[in-house]
């Protein structure tokens, strides 16, 4: 066997041999465990229910964040006709409080120059969406209620 050829079955045994090694399962690196559940303190469970027995809403959810982690309790009833506890999945109308969210949502937006208040809706919606009108409603006529919108039905 000329050395050239000997070389060449050595090469593919050693190659062999080294595919048919069982393979080693790779460990993910470590995560870093989960941040402990959140609690509310006494004094705030307290407060809370304070604020809920005099607010004489059916039910509340509340909802601290402190970093990573996340406290919520519900408190009340879902409806005068429904006695399940509200909880960190029920759906709530979030009603005059989310003018508050938006407008600072739309505040930091325009100090990040990524948008301006003089920007039509239009340009935020999937292609093809246009309004009915010509006139584009903007979103400073969003956040200042003059868009020509109709109210939302306060019973819904």
């Amino acid at each position: 066997m000329s050395r050239n050829r000997f070389r060449l079955v050595a090469l593919t045994l050693g190659i062999g041999l080294v595919a048919c090694q069982p393979q080693t399962a790779k460990t993910p690196p470590a995560q870093p465990p989960p941040p402990p559940p959140l609690t509310l303190s006494p004094d705030a469970e307290n407060r809370v229910a304070a604020l809920f027995a005099a607010s004489q809403a059916p039910g509340m959810v509340v909802t601290v964040v402190q970093g990573d982690a996340a406290a919520m309790r519900g408190f009340g009833r879902l409806s005068p006709t429904d006695p399940r506890v509200p909880d960190g999945a029920t759906l709530v109308r979030l009603d005059s409080i989310s003018k508050l969210l938006t407008a600072e949502l739309l505040a930091k937006l325009v100090v990040a120059h990524k948008l301006a208040l003089t920007d039509p809706l239009t340009r935020f919606a999937p292609p093809g969406w246009a309004t009915k009108d010509p006139p584009s409603i903007t979103l400073i006529q969003l956040a200042t209620h003059t868009s020509g919108l109709p109210r939302s039905d306060p019973m819904a």
